[in-house]
């Protein structure tokens, strides 16, 4: 019982790291106390098994402990050692006579051990210790292979130092190994030492597949020299020269070539291997396969080459890229492929190449008709595509080359829509430059372009569609005018916009609102949201700005009633209403009015008053006097007039365009009167003044169609 308690009382010890303890008790009694000491191995394997590297340090040096075990089956202390990567333990098991080829029940040496954990400095030790370098577990891995497998350069490298034997099955296998892990360096080094691929090999094709993806060509010509089928399907149902034109392995793709493989070859999606050449913008690769691949050829998706030229490329686009695939497209133009085939979805390579933003390849398209309005499934052109995605350069390649600027998708919607949709000025800007038209209506023709504007945030937009013609008091479903949309959403730069391109603060919706109401009603059901759900309403509206849009109404409808201007009576109860009085700014804008009235401009009976308030027919005669119009210019009634200066622009932007729309009318109407005698410009003006700007737009439209 005795000795069973001390036998216990070391084991722990040893086990628990307690060195103290471990070291009393062999003092206090012995190395023959416990029954469980038998030369001492079964302590040191506990220590050095449990990494507690001092006290196994104590038994290798105090004591006479046997190193090796007398069971040929079990981890030895080297073993632990090795695999806890303790290179003094090592040393010194060593120093010991420890045998350093012994195997565990797998067959596993400690070299595989330290070869498999990537433990260089205990490699270099063994093996120099005098570890065979041509052991084998007993599955057959050699510590070559083990070392391939694991991908380590440096310990691969370290065991070549030692000879290994190029006869050795395993050793050779771990070439095979290398290439399947595609680890180049390791490959490099086999080759180099002399390893090559047996002609047993010939029909891996997982490692054919391997060395022609990553460009062993050595490799490869050797399969092939031992008679791989060239048109082996490997990887994915692909042929070696699909993975190779894949990967981008020049060498490997001409090697092939030179072998016979058929460049026609379809893979699973019905596609050559130049396709693939096409996607990767490799010229080189596609002018290889360029002579003897069918061009004209269509995959299971629908799509041509060309299709796959104009493909968006999965690394960042580049004007290199661009270039590149630009030449290709003009080869395969030049092989005579269709310029406007479509695939499954209708789309053209045009439109896959306006998706792509390929200037290059779009220009080569262009240059052989490409069909500028073709639409795909979905009706949509490729300036739509243009337009959406906001490349001015490539809108304006298209437009001058006759795209339909005005052409719509299945939905109705036209270039102009999806510019504005994307908050694309410049797009815009090209798109009205080329006639797009503004009058047109979205969403099931309910609503005009401008509202659909109004409410997208972008003010510069709305200013380009105003400069171009805009009709700002166009009405939507609803009676409601583009002032509307932006007032209830509190969108008061726009707002300010609107009202200085002479937006009728005026007009009343179908819900009894006029713009002002409309601002001050979402103002109400923002606030009572508020207050019955305790928390801030997430609706689409800048914070405070529905206060700052009131205000802005409420300053234009003062200056229009102190100027003598209309303003209606739903207009002045709300103010009345929701508003207090604005003195200071009433008795400025009086003051500004009383000027206006009793300054005349440049020599004439006319004063900037008549310009705010005179009607448009009386109007047309004063800015048809340049020196009156040169007065009125911004800069000039800036300083003058500061309040006003927005209202008198607008005035005189409402009279040249009816002067234009006069004269060019005028001209529509002694066109069709030419067999009779001419009426003076004052008599068709008469007849004009009864027609609104629209009515006469209607006129002269009928008249040059």
């Amino acid at each position: 019982m005795f000795n069973m308690n001390i036998n216990y009382s070391l084991i722990c010890a040893v086990r628990n790291g307690d060195m103290g303890r471990v070291r009393r008790l062999i003092d206090a009694y012995g190395q023959s106390a416990s029954n469980a000491w038998p030369e001492g191995y079964v302590f040191l394997r506990g220590a050095i098994k449990n990494d507690q590297p001092e006290i196994a340090k104590l038994l290798l040096n105090g004591c006479n402990v046997m190193v090796n075990s007398r069971n040929t089956l079990t981890d030895t202390p080297l073993h632990f050692a090795v695999r806890n990567g303790n290179l003094e333990i090592v040393d010194m098991l060593l120093d010991r006579h420890a045998e350093i080829n012994a195997k565990n029940v797998d067959g596993t040496t400690p070299l595989h051990i330290a070869v498999e954990n990537g433990h260089e400095n205990l490699v270099k030790l063994l093996l120099e210790r005098g570890a065979d370098v041509n052991i084998e577990d007993r599955y057959g891995r050699s510590v070559l292979y083990v070392a391939a497998a694991n991908k380590h350069c440096i310990i691969v490298r370290r065991i070549l130092e030692f000879c290994p034997d190029v006869r050795s099955k395993s050793n050779r296998t771990a070439l095979h190994v290398a290439v399947r892990e595609r680890c180049c360096l390791i490959v490099e080094y086999l080759l180099e030492y002399g390893f090559y691929i047996e002609r047993e090999n010939v029909n891996d094709y997982e490692l054919l597949d391997a060395a022609v993806t990553e460009g062993y060509l050595g490799i490869v010509e050797q399969l092939l020299k031992y008679g791989a089928d060239v048109d082996k399907l490997t990887y994915n149902k692909l042929t070696p020269l699909h993975r190779a034109t894949e990967s981008k392995v020049e060498g490997v793709v001409n090697l092939l070539i030179n072998y016979g493989a058929d460049v026609n070859y379809k893979d699973m999606h019905g596609r050559t291997a130049i396709f693939y050449a096409a996607r990767n913008t490799d010229l080189n690769i596609f002018y290889l396969l360029l002579p003897n691949s069918d061009t004209s050829i269509i995959d299971k998706d629908g799509q041509s080459l060309l299709h796959f030229t104009a493909l968006e490329t999965d690394e960042l686009s580049t004007d290199a890229v661009d270039n590149a695939r630009g030449a290709i497209a003009k080869m395969v133009l030049s092989q005579g492929a269709n310029v406007n085939a479509q695939n499954r979805c209708g789309n053209t390579p045009l439109h896959i190449a306006v998706q792509s933003e390929f200037v290059q390849v779009i220009e080569a398209l262009l240059e052989h008709n490409a069909d500028v309005d073709c639409s795909n499934q979905w009706n949509k052109s490729p300036l739509h595509l243009s337009a959406k995605q906001g490349n001015k350069v490539i809108t304006e390649m298209l437009l001058n080359k006759g795209a339909n600027v005005n052409a719509r998708e299945r939905n109705g919607l036209t270039p102009l829509y999806k510019a504005i949709e994307g908050g694309h000025k410049n797009v815009v800007e090209v798109l009205l430059e080329h006639g797009a038209h503004l009058d047109c209506m979205i969403r099931n023709n309910l609503t005009p372009l401008l509202h659909f504007a109004a409410a997208q945030r972008c003010c510069e937009i709305i200013k380009t569609m105003l400069k171009f013609g805009a009709d700002v008091n166009s009405r939507d479903h609803d009676g409601s005018i583009a002032l509307h949309v932006a007032s209830r959403n509190g969108r008061k730069e726009i707002v300010l916009t609107l009202l200085e391109y002479g937006a009728d603060i005026n007009v009343i919706n179908k819900n009894n609102q006029t713009p002002l109401i409309a601002a001050n009603c979402t103002k109400v059901y923002v606030i009572h949201y508020n207050l019955i759900n305790e928390w801030d309403l997430d609706i689409d509206y800048e914070h405070d700005s529905l206060d700052l849009t009131g205000d802005i109404l409420q300053c234009h409808i003062v200056k229009m009633t102190t100027a003598g201007l209309y303003v209606s009576r739903e207009n002045l109860d709300a103010m009345y209403q929701w508003y207090g009085k604005m003195d200071n700014f009433e008795n400025d804008c009086e003051q500004e009015i009383v000027t206006m009235k009793s300054e005349k401009i440049y020599n004439t009976n006319i004063t900037f008053y008549d310009i705010l308030s005179k009607g448009i027919n009386q109007l047309v005669l004063c800015i048809r006097n340049e020196h009156i119009t040169s007065v009125l210019k911004p800069d000039n009634i800036g300083k003058k007039f500061p309040l006003y200066c927005s209202m008198l622009q607008d005035r005189v932007r409402k009279g040249l365009e009816r002067k234009r729309l006069l004269e060019q009318g005028d001209r529509i109407f002694q066109f069709l009167r030419k067999n009779l005698p001419s009426l003076p410009l004052p008599c068709t003006e008469r007849i004009f003044s009864y027609l609104s700007n629209k009515d006469l737009k209607n006129f002269i439209g009928a008249g040059e169609w």
